[in-house]
């Protein structure tokens, strides 16, 4: 089978390997064929050489890239059928491949109604729904999101459905040109520090979600940022095992500090789909790229460019008959 391999920062080389055996596959595991896939930041900070501690980066056939849609080859024990598209996540972040393992209990069903690079969008909105569903007292909130990349983004609008009064949207790539689709009331065009920096206490919003990620250096300016009471979403996965904090300053402001992985995944793929399905303009205006995974390469790199232009990046795989 074909797989896009990193052979080193920024490099990939398309490989033929050995496909995953159906043999091999543990209780619970299902085996796809790619249909479609996006990039996500964590993919990003991988291609670029930067992985988390302990895991391996090179030479790992279909890594990284985790937010897939697929066709079941071979269903085991799952509960899903040959055949059926599902949407969920590639295990170990290794879905750019022509077949790649997926756990059954991290996928849904595709409705109908999307097509194959629409339907990417689920599996990250998934993520922002769980991060969501842990914040209290949304409704009425004044709400910051530090960092308007695709997961920003999403954020933002889903606050802003949520209820929240007021969503200002940070990020030193001006996003006007998303504002309106995805809530945003008021676009800072500028650093988080700086932006931080200038707030005087009653303009520090209630709730900040911390959406840049890989980093120690914004996840403090969003404690900067935050009011009396407030909290603070950390979303996506830490850079490093250990982060230096500004503890004194949340200590003295009272807030609370939430973090965490994706739980419950096909629960909120459901959501998800839900969501999208409301607001079918939605996965339209986010997705602003598509490239073929023979060009993996130029996929990512667009992808890590600060473009106002550039949203969301996904990638289509060939059909059996186009290989």
């Amino acid at each position: 089978m074909w797989a896009q391999t990193l052979i080193a920062p920024q490099r990939f080389a398309m490989q033929q390997v050995a496909r995953p055996d159906e043999g091999g596959l543990a209780a619970g595991e299902v085996l796809l064929r790619l249909r479609a896939g996006s990039v996500c930041g964590s993919d990003l900070a991988c291609f670029r050489g930067e992985s988390e501690t302990g895991t391996g980066i090179y030479g790992v056939p279909g890594r990284p890239m985790h937010e897939v849609v697929g066709t079941v080859v071979h269903a085991g024990d799952s509960g899903f059928t040959a055949g059926q598209r599902v949407v969920g996540w590639a295990k170990r972040m290794r879905g750019l491949a022509e077949f790649l393992v997926a756990n059954a209990d991290q996928l849904t069903p595709v409705d109908d109604v999307w097509d194959d690079v629409h339907a990417t969008v689920i599996q990250p909105l998934a993520c922002v729904l769980h991060a969501a569903s842990r914040l209290r007292g949304i409704d009425g909130a004044t709400v910051a999101v530090l960092g308007q990349g695709p997961l920003g983004l999403l954020f933002s609008r889903v606050l802003k459905d949520a209820g929240a009064k007021h969503v200002t949207a940070v990020d030193y790539v001006d996003r006007s040109g998303a504002a309106a689709e995805f809530g945003v009331d008021q676009v800072v065009a500028d650093h988080a520090s700086n932006w931080a920096r200038k707030l005087d206490a009653g303009q520090r919003p209630h709730i900040v979600v911390e959406a840049v990620g890989h980093n120690s250096v914004t996840l403090n300016d969003a404690i900067h940022a935050v009011g009396m009471n407030g909290q603070i979403f950390a979303f996506g996965v830490p850079g490093t095992d250990h982060y230096a904090l500004d503890f004194l300053r949340m200590f003295r402001k009272n807030a609370t500090l939430h973090s965490g992985t994706t739980l419950d995944h096909a629960r909120h793929l459901e959501q998800a789909q839900c969501y999208l399905q409301r607001n079918q303009g939605l996965a339209h205006s986010y997705i602003t790229d598509v490239f073929s995974t023979a060009d993996a390469q130029g996929a990512y790199l667009r992808a890590c460019q600060p473009d106002p232009a550039r949203l969301k990046v996904a990638l289509v795989a060939p059909s059996p008959d186009q290989l």
